[in-house]
């Protein structure tokens, strides 16, 4: 029997303290997407990514460690309650360390961007089924910034291809606001500015912004960040520090 419990009707504001849309979720039903709750914070449930290779588990998955400083680090790619599973038997998978618990930040590129490229399309799928922009952009903004960068390279030209809004600052209104990719070239032209720190109306430091800009040349010109959405860049670029 699942037991559902919630925060007083006044202080709903979360997801998990919204009854109706735990309910919804237990059921299966697409209906939470347009609920009227925050779905970025959630409880302190940590995300669940399991990774083999040929059936053997690798129980640190993906690990940056540093013999010099004699510490480690679990690279995930969700931040948020959600996870997955992943066997790779591919004949060119990438070997793991010697004692078999994880695979190096280096070599798990290799893993990690086909991996998260699957995840952004599962998104985008459930985004398309449910006409929910508003969840989507949330879940951009809950992706760990490790590899995406590559995956961003790799998978904007699709995003586009669905429309996918960008988020763009109005310091009017101190708040972001979906622009499709018409609106955005008819209020800024072919160079948009990023709004930075700065009292400006711009792009926003969004994950959105950064999956679907991730192909295109981004650069600075008196303090202010620039993207030229007719560019296109050879390899993929570190996203920068807005």
């Amino acid at each position: 029997m699942l037991a559902f419990v919630a925060r007083p009707a006044a202080v709903r504001e979360f997801w998990y303290g919204n009854v109706d849309v735990l309910r919804t979720l237990y059921a299966g039903s697409g209906d939470w997407m347009h609920a009227n709750v925050h779905f970025v914070t959630g409880p302190a449930i940590d995300s669940d990514e399991a990774m083999a290779q040929h059936g053997i588990r690798l129980p640190a998955g993906i690990t940056d460690w540093d013999p010099m400083q004699g510490s480690s680090s679990r690279i995930g790619l969700l931040r948020f309650p959600a996870g997955f599973q992943v066997d790779d038997r591919r004949a060119d998978a990438p070997a793991p360390a010697a004692n078999r618990l994880y695979i190096s930040k280096r070599d798990g590129s290799r893993v990690a961007v086909p991996v998260g490229r699957a995840l952004l399309r599962l998104a985008l799928s459930i985004r398309t089924e449910h006409q929910s922009d508003a969840w989507f952009a949330q879940f951009c903004d809950s992706i760990s910034a490790v590899y995406w960068d590559e995956i961003a390279f790799i998978e904007a030209p699709l995003l586009r291809q669905h429309d996918v809004r960008y988020a763009i600052y109005h310091d009017e209104d101190d708040r972001d606001a979906p622009y499709t990719g018409a609106e955005l070239r008819e209020r800024f032209g072919s160079v948009v500015p990023f709004s930075g720190d700065a009292d400006r109306d711009g792009l926003s430091d969004a994950g959105v912004n950064r999956l679907l800009l991730g192909d295109k040349v981004r650069y600075e010109r008196d303090g202010v960040w620039y993207v030229d959405l007719d560019s296109q860049l050879e390899e993929p670029a570190v996203w920068p520090d807005l």
